[in-house]
C-alpha cells in the first residue's frame, strides 16, 4: 500500500549532515521526489506520526542526472512505549531516544522518537534486543540513561523510566592559548 506523509531525508553518511530538501514528504501514491547532488548518501524514510511501520535507511549512489530508487517498502514494527521523569516523578518533556542494537551497537533510524510533552514516548521498531539511550534536554538538570538489552518481540511498555538528577560538568577547551 502507498504510504502518504512518509518524510524523506538525505544526509552524508560521513558528516551525517542532512540536506533541506523542500517538500519531501510523499503524496497520496507514496511518490516523492528531491534534489540533492550526485555522489554517495543516505536516504531515511520515516512514517508519518502514528504509523506502525517502521523507519527505512538506505545507502544509495546519485549519478550525474539522477536516479529513480524504485520502491522503498517500510517494514511493519512493534511499538516500545512508557514515561520518563525524573527521580521526584515530575515528567521530562522532549527527551530524546536512540535505540542500539544490542547485539551489535549498531544505532537504528527510528522516527517520532522524542517524549511528549507529558513525558510519554511511543517509538516503532522491528523485533530485537536494543540498549535504549535516553537524552534528555540540558534545562530539565536530568543526566543522560542507557537501559541495557530490551527485547522487543511485540509490542512493549518499558513503564515509568527515571532519569537520575545531572550535575555540572564544566572546563575550557585550548588550543595553545586561544579558547576553542
Amino acid at each position: 500500500s502507498p504510504v502518504e506523509g512518509a518524510d524523506v531525508d538525505v544526509r552524508d553518511p560521513v558528516t551525517d549532515e542532512e540536506f533541506e530538501t523542500p517538500g519531501d514528504n510523499t503524496d497520496n501514491s507514496g511518490v516523492f521526489q528531491v534534489l540533492v547532488p550526485s555522489g554517495s548518501w543516505e536516504l531515511e524514510v520515516d512514517p508519518p506520526q502514528g504509523s506502525e511501520l517502521v523507519s527505512s535507511l538506505t545507502s544509495i549512489a546519485v549519478p550525474i542526472g539522477g536516479i529513480n530508487i524504485g520502491i522503498i517498502t517500510l517494514p511493519d514494527g512493534f511499538t516500545v512505549s512508557g514515561s520518563v521523569v525524573d527521580t521526584g516523578g515530575d515528567v521530562i518533556p522532549d527527551t530524546d531516544l536512540d535505540f542500539f542494537i544490542s547485539a551489535t551497537g549498531i544505532e537504528i533510524p527510528t522516527a517520532h522518537d522524542n517524549a511528549n510533552s507529558s513525558g510519554n514516548f511511543s517509538v516503532q521498531v522491528e523485533p530485537d534486543s536494543y540498549d535504549i539511550a535516553f537524552r534528555p534536554k540540558f534545562v530539565s538538570g536530568a543526566a543522560p540513561l542507557v537501559i541495557e538489552s530490551i527485547s522487543v518481540t511485540a509490542d512493549t511498555n518499558i513503564g515509568q523510566v527515571a532519569l537520575p538528577a545531572g550535575f555540572a560538568l564544566t572546563g575550557t577547551v585550548v588550543a595553545g592559548s586561544v579558547p576553542v
